[in-house]
């Protein structure tokens, strides 16, 4: 009798001191996955010319061509962008730098 309250409370202190998993729901990670979109670490910042300023955007590297998620469908980056805030060509305010610049 000693032996089972003993083994009734050990197994008792166990349960209680192992954490428990909580399920996730693994269908937007697994349909990723295999998609091959690993979101994560293949994403840049970068700034877009969109109506004449610079739009900073989130977008994805996919074989050096740089795309985002627009409406559900994938669309590639094809107008003018900048890795940084081009602030040759414009203002901090998003105007556009107006004048001729010559470099050598």
């Amino acid at each position: 009798m000693k032996r089972f309250i003993l083994s009734a409370v050990l197994g008792t202190i166990s349960l209680m001191t192992v954490p428990t998993a909580q399920a996730r729901h693994h269908d937007d990670h697994d349909r990723d996955h295999w998609r091959g979109h690993d979101h994560h670490d293949r994403s840049r910042t970068i700034y877009v010319i969109e109506n004449h300023r610079p739009v900073r955007r989130v977008v994805y590297v996919d074989n050096g061509r740089y795309y985002r998620y627009y409406g559900g469908r994938r669309v590639y980056v094809t107008g003018r962008y900048f890795t940084d805030y081009p602030s040759r060509y414009y203002y901090a305010d998003g105007r556009p730098r107006v004048g001729v610049s010559i470099n050598f």
